[in-house]
């Protein structure tokens, strides 16, 4: 009797692991809310309704747990309700979905799966909701079915496996690149219909040329998935991330962990090349060490200077990167481990030794014609047998290059052991376009270059006595490297107020050009030469605070950040109403007793010489806003004063100076004051729209005075330290 295999397979959907889901209104107060969720454990997410009994959204509980049990969010909370802290960036799904559809879709909706819960909906009507662990759970079961049903019904799966196949093909680069002086060409050999091998080269912001180049474990379709889920998730990413191996690495990794299973694993070497800079930054995830030619030695190296983990490995993984620079003629030669792991008739394998001394006596091709020569020599190895792996390269040639001049220039300060090599500060100066004067003496200013004086960490920790100002035109700038509440007391008697934090991801999006050197000198930042679409707003009287606060508001989530920043709407109207206090209250006090009304908080028509000012403006990674008094009056002082009390564990009390400023600076993602002295002080704060920044979380903040360029400082003079 014939056998007849059963060639259905059965995909659930979300039905069967929908959970009835518990509501909140959205007036609930945030500290009922809280004691509700510390009665009621196990509640992963709640919709929250408004008075329509339409959702608007979700909280998180994790999330919002995290968030309240901040000491300063307890006392901030009395005046917050579940609006405050609703996420409406969240996922959604029809209850009759099959869930690999819905993980499909998740995986681009957020890739790093930072929300464990899907709301699920039956048309229009809320059902409930489906935690991730549960569909991650039936997923992996349903492969497993999958591969076993694979197993016996391939003649039947041929068709389908030959579409994956042409798929595959289709999502590599289909030819050779030229630009700016850069040739670029690749190949895939298969071993099987669907390989488990990536590679992919393209521009970005007409400047960076990405190269990449990826391995999953095993052949065939399984693999072909995983490959597939890495090149949609690279093609994906927001440019800032694409620019950044170390940070590229890490979304890949959730990505490929959460398609994977723990089941397939992927090596990946990751290139961004600056075509304006030639220099190459380069991220590497178990992978094989690719080879560079460096022209001016005329010899090839491997790049062995970064590795991790492969991907897929350890969800909390953290990569490094290493840097190359580039010059005219150089070369670069990338592969996966079929190429090495190939083997003759008698079982030896093909070999390092052998590719570096293969390259070494190729003459001086094209990208193409060196690949396309290296696979004919590993077919004659072969013996023109059918390789057992997949192989993988990519070639690239340095043609030409013109030379850039830079505009800026940052001396370094670093200490004996961080001269002896490159260290990650020099790195993101030179990712910047900024050059980097070495040395640990003052160097003198170049003629019409501003140049600000940049101390390391580690430069800042071994210095005693003073710090010497001469040639210098603005004040130095730390580097930081461990937590502010650490070394605030010092940076205070140092005078350090302009502070940037290593890793801080908002200084990319501002951008470090314009966190050292600003637009001019009198508005240090100014919002009208950073974004397009600024709006100015002159405030006449203190009581049209509120109507600028919502003004703000609207105007933020007209463009979406209420969305990807869900607390937004909760931490702005704090952040507005101390800006603007702050203004009101700026005025000597002589000035201010003439008004008759000196109290914080009283509604007052502001006299003409006040001229209170409001500026705001957003694009696709930030929201600026500034607020500036016609005073001058503020100080570092001040600012570094009220931050030593609070970052050492100071309480936060009412009418003690420097409480609002510390909040102002937590509650935002980048605070800075400029003052032009004697005629105005600007408060800007920025809010990343990209990604939540935690309020805990070590923040840049500077203090820039203005003052004449041309201006000279004595020779002489010292700041104590």
């Amino acid at each position: 009797m014939t056998s007849i295999i059963d060639s259905r397979l059965d995909i659930p959907d979300l039905r069967t692991l929908t959970i009835a889901a518990h509501t909140i209104a959205a007036s609930m107060k945030a500290l009922e809310l809280h004691d509700f969720l510390l009665q009621q454990p196990g509640i992963p997410c709640l919709p929250v309704l408004d008075e329509n009994q339409v959702m608007v959204g979700v909280i998180y509980t994790r999330e919002f747990l995290k968030t309240m049990s901040r000491a300063f969010m307890r006392e901030l909370s009395c005046r917050l309700t579940a609006t405050d802290f609703v996420n409406r960036h969240y996922f959604m799904a029809q209850i009759n979905d099959e869930v690999t559809t819905v993980l499909s879709s998740l995986l681009v909706h957020d890739p790093k799966l930072e929300n464990d819960s899907i709301i699920v909906f039956e048309n229009d009507t809320l059902t409930g909701i489906v935690t991730v662990a549960n569909l991650l759970l039936v997923i992996s079961e349903t492969q497993y079915q999958l591969l076993d049903r694979m197993e016996l019904l391939s003649s039947r799966l041929k068709e389908e496996v030959d579409i994956s196949a042409r798929l595959q093909r289709d999502l590599m680069p289909n030819k050779e690149l030229e630009f700016k002086g850069f040739h670029v060409s690749g190949l895939l050999c298969t071993s099987t219909e669907v390989g488990g091998d990536l590679f992919d080269y393209f521009i970005i912001d007409e400047r960076y040329l990405i190269l990449a180049m990826g391995d999953v474990s095993g052949h065939g379709v399984p693999s072909g998935m995983v490959v597939s889920s890495a090149k949609g998730a690279l093609r994906t990413l927001p440019d800032d991330i694409l620019q950044q191996p170390a940070k590229l690495l890490k979304h890949l990794n959730y990505a490929v962990f959460a398609t994977g299973l723990m089941q397939r694993l992927m090596t990946f070497f990751y290139i961004v090349i600056d075509t304006r800079k030639m220099v190459a930054t380069y991220g590497n995830a178990g992978h094989n060490f690719p080879y560079f030619y460096r022209a001016s030695e005329n010899r090839w190296m491997q790049m062995d200077e970064s590795s991790g983990l492969p991907l897929g490995i350890d969800e909390d993984e953290v990569y490094n990167q290493g840097m190359i620079d580039l010059a005219r003629g150089d070369r670069i030669f990338l592969y996966t481990d079929g190429l090495i792991e190939e083997m003759d008739a008698a079982g030896e394998q093909f070999g390092y030794e052998r590719v570096a001394d293969y390259l070494a006596g190729i003459p001086c091709q094209t990208p193409h014609e060196m690949i396309t020569a290296m696979l004919e020599e590993l077919t004659r190895y072969a013996d023109g047998r059918t390789f057992e792996d997949d192989v993988t390269m990519i070639g690239l040639h340095v043609t030409e290059h013109e030379e850039e001049t830079r505009q800026r220039s940052v001396a370094l300060f670093k200490s004996t052991d961080e001269q002896k090599d490159k260290i990650p500060v020099e790195h993101w100066f030179r990712d910047n376009r900024i050059d980097v004067l070495d040395g640990s003496e003052l160097l003198d200013e170049p003629t019409a270059t501003a140049l600000v004086p940049v101390l390391t960490q580690g430069f800042f920790d071994t210095m005693s006595g003073s710090i010497p100002r001469s040639g210098w035109n603005d004040a130095p700038v730390l580097w930081a490297g461990i937590p502010l509440g650490e070394q605030i007391t010092r940076i205070k008697d140092a005078m350090i107020c302009r502070v940037l934090q290593n890793g801080d991801s908002i200084i990319s999006r501002i951008g470090l050009n314009t966190l050292l050197f600003g637009n001019d000198n009198l508005n240090f930042l100014d919002l009208n030469n950073y974004f397009t679409n600024t709006v100015r707003v002159r405030v006449t009287h203190t009581g049209q605070k509120e109507d600028v606060i919502n003004e703000i508001l609207e105007f933020a989530s007209r463009f979406g950040a209420d969305e990807k920043r869900p607390y937004l709407p909760g931490m702005l109207p704090i952040t507005l109403d101390e800006m603007l206090e702050n203004a009101f209250m700026a005025a000597p006090e002589s000035f201010r007793s003439s008004t008759g009304s000196v109290e914080k908080g009283t509604r007052r028509a502001l006299n003409e010489e006040e001229r209170v000012e409001v500026c705001y403006g957003i694009n696709d990674k930030v929201l600026g806003i500034s607020v500036s008094d016609p005073w001058g009056r503020f100080t570092p002082e001040i600012l570094l004063r009220g931050f030593e009390h609070y970052c050492r564990g100071g309480e936060i009390e009412a009418g003690v100076g420097g409480g609002g400023l510390y909040l102002l600076w937590r509650f935002c993602d980048y605070l800075h004051v400029h003052v032009n002295p004697g005629r105005n002080t600007i408060f800007t704060v920025f809010y990343s729209v990209q990604e939540h920044i935690d309020p805990e979380a070590e923040k840049s903040f500077q203090f820039t005075l203005a003052r004449n360029v041309l201006e000279k400082v004595t020779r002489n003079e010292y700041v104590s330290v």
